[in-house]
């Protein structure tokens, strides 16, 4: 009997340490622990992470596209990511981007790694509240379960003051920046993106139904925010 307790304790011992690291990992990078709630995804979302570890030629090859170029030189974008560009004058300095996600800044910001190089990217016409105000931490957590590690293609509109990439982000077909606002992680950014009238509709509705930043009673706009901190 003693020897089987023995093997269960010399079983149990490690699986701890992994639960105790994980936790710590965990709490360390979103400010709680979470992974208990779906053990099977934060599987999967470790398993991605790894994934930016291994050298960049076994990793699947991301790519830029300019947007000058002829529609029959742009390569196929990987699997499962929309690619939709939009050719202009090569002269213009834009492009289209795809590649992976190496990290999510905050609710609207992250950097894409295109061979070897890091990409600033800001969701274009989406404002999600600053870091350190309400609803701040909620929003960067929802960006990076939907895209840390993840393969994306961005469709560049500008290029802003501190030199970011601003685009839409999709993954899978889905636009990332609606995303965040139908779940009530953003406010549409009128000021950048006033034609943008799907953008206004997923406010409108994440603001009906009281999701995320909406629950509260006077929520702040992040612009609003900046100003006064």
């Amino acid at each position: 009997m003693s020897g089987k307790n023995h093997f269960i304790r010399s079983l149990l011992l490690p699986i701890a340490i992994v639960l105790l690291g994980l936790s710590a990992y965990e709490y360390y990078r979103e400010g709680e622990v979470t992974w208990y709630r779906d053990p099977l995804q934060t599987l999967q979302d470790l398993s991605r992470r790894m994934q930016l570890l291994l050298p960049e030629q076994q990793q699947q090859a991301p790519f830029i596209v300019e947007r000058g170029e002829p529609a029959s030189h742009v390569p196929q974008a990987p699997s499962g990511v929309a690619l939709n560009p939009k050719y202009i004058d090569p002269g213009e300095p834009r492009f289209e981007l795809v590649g992976r996600v190496s990290r999510v800044v905050d609710g609207d910001s992250i950097e894409v790694r295109v061979q070897r190089k890091e990409f600033p990217v800001r969701l274009f016409g989406v404002d999600s509240p600053e870091y350190n105000q309400p609803h701040g931490a909620e929003a960067s957590r929802a960006l990076t379960r939907k895209l840390d590690g993840r393969d994306v293609a961005v469709s560049i509109e500008d290029i802003d003051n501190y030199g970011r990439l601003v685009g839409r982000v999709y993954y899978q077909g889905h636009n990332i920046n609606q995303e965040m606002l139908l779940e009530g992680h953003a406010w549409w950014y009128e000021q950048y993106a006033r034609s943008e009238h799907e953008l206004a509709t997923a406010e409108q509705a994440a603001r009906e139904a009281g999701l995320g930043l909406w629950s509260q009673t006077a929520p702040t706009a992040p612009w609003d925010w900046r100003r006064n901190h």
